[in-house]
C-alpha cells in the first residue's frame, strides 16, 4: 500500500508583479491505496472519459474529497485526475483514474 497526496488548485497567498493573487496546486490531504499502470488495451476499452488515463488508484477510503479538477502526487510525480468512480455506488472502494503530467 502506498500514500498519495491530493493537490487542490487554490490561492498561494503570493502576488505577482501586477499585484494579482497567484493560484497553484496546493497539498490538501493524504490517503492510502494502490496504483497501477493502464496498458493501451485496458485504457482504450474504457469509455471516452477514461481513454486518456495512464494510471489507476484503488483506495478503500470512500469519503475522499477528490474531483477531476484535482491532482494526485505520488513519489514526486503529479497526475491529473480524469475520473473518480465509486463502482455501483456501493461505497466499498474508489477507482481514481489518472493521467501522468509531470
Amino acid at each position: 500500500m502506498s500514500t498519495f497526496t491530493i493537490l487542490k488548485y487554490d490561492k498561494t497567498g503570493k502576488r505577482n508583479s501586477l499585484g494579482q493573487i497567484i493560484h497553484d496546486f496546493q497539498e490538501s490531504s493524504t490517503f492510502d491505496g494502490w496504483i497501477d499502470f493502464l496498458g493501451g488495451e485496458e485504457s482504450n476499452a474504457q469509455n471516452a472519459i477514461t481513454a486518456d488515463s495512464t494510471h489507476i488508484i484503488i483506495t478503500f477510503e470512500t469519503s475522499l474529497e477528490i474531483s477531476i479538477s484535482d491532482r494526485v502526487r505520488f513519489k514526486d510525480r503529479d497526475y491529473e485526475v480524469t475520473y473518480v468512480d465509486n463502482p455501483m455506488e456501493l461505497d466499498d472502494h474508489l477507482e481514481i483514474f489518472l493521467k501522468a503530467v509531470g
